[in-house]
């Protein structure tokens, strides 16, 4: 038990020495293994321990003895042994001589001899130690009286270590009565006491106590014989070393190779290789628990540092193989093609391209996670060993054109061009107004039905240009009408006339609208049906004297359409001269009303048909004229122009009618009136002909 206390106490105080702090991790108990000698052997360096820690003591010097003589006489003490420690690195096996240093040996009346040093080394050569200890010298034996020098402790100069202290001196020798011989020297940091000193009486010197304590001088008196000085103590050498646990598993897919599995001991800062074996279809994933000293926890084959009692893990992995291959036409570009491995539950990006002609159909095999087989960016995750390929189809452009291109349009519904071989395209054609669709036409191919406007075609395995086939339909010719001069007008009848063609429209009905210029209402005439080009005459009865009609011509057919409005004057005489209104100033003022018309009327009425020749020219206007009010009427931008030509006319016949000219200037202003209605006519021919009326 006492050895054990002492064991314990040596190493708190190997610690203190030596400066150590050992800092255990939270739940970490270290087991320390201490193996201590006190005489000479061999230390074989434990499994998996690199670390191990040696405090010695060297022996205590002998006291030194004394001769006998007239007076009393005491040796001196001998030294203690010193201290040595120091923390090795050694290696797992190997053999360590471990030489404790013996104390030195008291001899009958003279110095006595030193203690050895205690060391450990590769061999038993002390110059060869990694530690030692010096051993104390011996004391001085008293062989002529005086006080002899007591032995020195073990010295540090002849020590080795981190830690080096040395050993107490040995007390001095006395010469004399009722006086003490050299105690002997302490060993040092806590080694044994030296042999106590003899303060009378004749006596061997008190040996020194272990472990390195020096041995006390001898004492003798008158002539009672020589002593021995007391033997010096032995040495002591202690190794200790720091044992902790680590406990190796691992999940299911795998196990650990290097060491094993299970709880191994190692000693302090011992690097222990870790090797992890996945079986097959798993890989190792990482080390986890205690892994703060693991080199690298995602590498199989790493390394632990041991400064605790340490618990691992090696976790494992289910993979599965992705294999992905492509039809002609194309490629998978992610993550390519081949062989890929993937832990469980992986999802992969999967990504095709098409080379030109040719585009992505599906994704074919173990397509059961994939996102959207019909995608060619997509992913699949993985939960299973995979086989996949990504199909390309050949696929063909689809032209659409239109024959004539004014005919219409041709245009492709599906509108997902380049097809594959096979594939319905729905296909419509818009016709352009004045065309008609005739039928489709293509190189190759099929369609559903050539001759209507919206059908199926199936596309061959060509590119193909689909044509849809126009014809321009003629314009229908439309009815025309125009109002013509009344004629045979008297004072109670007038024949109204007109021309007309029936176009395609045959039969067409024509008749007439009549009205005295002062009323409202219209009358008409019966509708007559006509079916060929030509003229129409109606003879109008019981009309009123001296009064101004108007009239026009009308045709009916799809629709109703009328000519230009005339006028026409039933005569004061029984023979009347052809009569009617201004057709051209009707036109070109807008209204059978206008001042200028009327002024022109009062001219025409008491100049120009008063005479032969004024009558002549008034037939002739009223039978040139209509056509051309017409066209003004239908061309309103020409009515400021011929109106600026009738001004000189307009003011002549104001002239005229206010009597302030003679009969001279009469006939001149009728042949000013002549001039005027000439240019009048030339300027609105001259404007017909002009692109923009046309």
């Amino acid at each position: 038990m006492r050895k054990k206390i002492v064991g314990i106490l040596f190493t708190l105080v190997l610690v203190v020495e030596l400066g150590l702090v050992v800092v255990a991790p939270a739940g970490v108990s270290a087991a320390t293994n201490t193996q201590e000698f006190t005489t000479s052997g061999t230390f074989v360096v434990p499994t998996r321990v690199t670390k191990i820690t040696v405090a010695m003591w060297g022996g205590g010097g002998a006291g030194g003895g004394c001769i006998s003589s007239s007076s009393s006489r005491g040796g001196a003490g001998g030294g203690g042994g010193a201290y040595a420690g120091s923390t090795l690195t050694v290696t797992p096996g190997q053999t360590l001589y471990v030489v404790v240093g013996t104390g030195g040996i008291g001899v009958s009346g003279n110095n006595g001899t030193p203690g050895n040093p205690s060391f450990v080394g590769p061999d038993v050569n002390p110059d060869n130690a990694l530690v030692r200890a010096a051993g104390g010298s011996g004391g001085t034996g008293n062989t002529a009286g005086g006080s002899p020098a007591g032995g020195a402790g073990g010295t540090v100069a002849n020590s080795i270590g981190d830690t080096r202290i040395a050993g107490a001196n040995g007390g001095n020798g006395a010469t004399g009565g009722g006086i003490s011989s050299g105690a002997g020297g302490n060993g040092a940091n806590g080694g044994g006491s030296g042999g106590a000193g003899i303060s009378s009486g004749t006596a061997n010197g008190n040996p020194g106590n272990i472990y390195g304590g020096g041995g006390g001088g001898a004492r003798t008196t008158y002539f009672a014989g020589d002593k021995a000085g007391g033997a010096g103590a032995a040495g002591k050498v202690v190794i200790t070393w720091v044992i902790y646990g680590l406990t190796i598993s691992s999940t299911a897919g795998g196990s650990v190779t290097e060491p094993g599995e299970g709880t191994f001991t190692c000693g302090e800062e011992f690097v222990v290789d870790l090797v992890a074996t996945p079986a097959a279809g798993y890989r190792f994933d990482r080390w986890t628990g205690d892994v703060g000293t693991i080199a690298d926890i995602y590498d199989a084959t790493t390394t632990i540092t041991i400064n605790g009692d340490y618990s691992i893990a090696a976790n494992f992995v289910k993979v599965y193989d992705l294999s992905i291959n492509s039809t002609e036409g194309g490629s998978v570009t992610t993550p390519g093609e081949g062989v890929f491995t993937y832990d469980e539950g992986t999802v992969v990006d999967l990504v095709a391209e098409a080379e030109e002609g040719y585009r992505f159909d599906e994704w074919a095999g173990n397509v059961s996670t994939i996102d959207d087989i019909y995608a060619a960016s997509t992913n699949i995750t993985i939960n299973g060993d995979y086989f996949i390929t990504a199909n390309f189809e050949e696929v063909y452009d689809l032209t659409m054109a239109a024959d004539p291109q004014e005919g219409g349009t041709a245009t492709d519904l599906t509108n997902g061009s380049p097809y594959a071989e096979g594939t319905e395209v729905s296909i419509k054609a818009e016709v352009a107004e004045g065309y008609e669709f005739v039928n489709w036409t293509a190189p190759a191919g099929v369609f559903g039905n050539t001759t209507a406007a919206e059908t199926i075609f199936t596309m061959p395995a060509q590119n193909v240009t689909v044509t849809a086939n126009f014809e321009a339909v003629p314009l229908p010719v439309y009815p025309t009408v125009t109002t013509q001069a009344a004629t045979d007008v008297n004072t109670g009848s007038a024949t109204l006339n007109m021309n007309y063609t029936v176009g395609d429209f045959s039969p067409v009905e024509v008749r007439f609208a009549y009205k005295k210029s002062a009323d409202s209402a219209w009358f008409y005439t019966t509708w007559v049906s006509k079916t060929t080009d030509g003229t129409h005459a109606e003879s109008l009865t019981e009309l009123n004297s001296n009064t101004e009609y108007e009239f026009t011509a009308q045709l009916k057919y799809n629709d109703t359409m009328e000519g230009t409005t005339l006028q026409f004057n039933t005569d004061k005489s029984s023979t009347p001269p052809p009569s009617g209104g201004c057709f051209i100033a009707t036109a070109a003022y807008g209204t059978p009303m206008a001042e200028e018309i009327q002024i022109l009327r009062e001219f025409r009425d008491e100049y120009l048909l008063t005479n032969p020749v004024g009558k002549g020219v008034v037939n002739f206007y009223y039978q040139v004229s209509p056509p051309i009010a017409e066209f003004i009427t239908e061309h309103p931008s020409l009515k400021p122009i011929v109106r600026a030509g009738l001004l000189p006319a307009v003011a002549m016949s104001t002239l005229a009618v206010n009597a302030t000219m003679p009969d001279k200037a009469v006939m001149v202003s009728l042949l000013v009136l002549v001039l005027v209605m000439a240019l009048a006519t030339w300027a609105t021919r001259r404007r017909g002909r002009d692109p923009q009326y046309t």
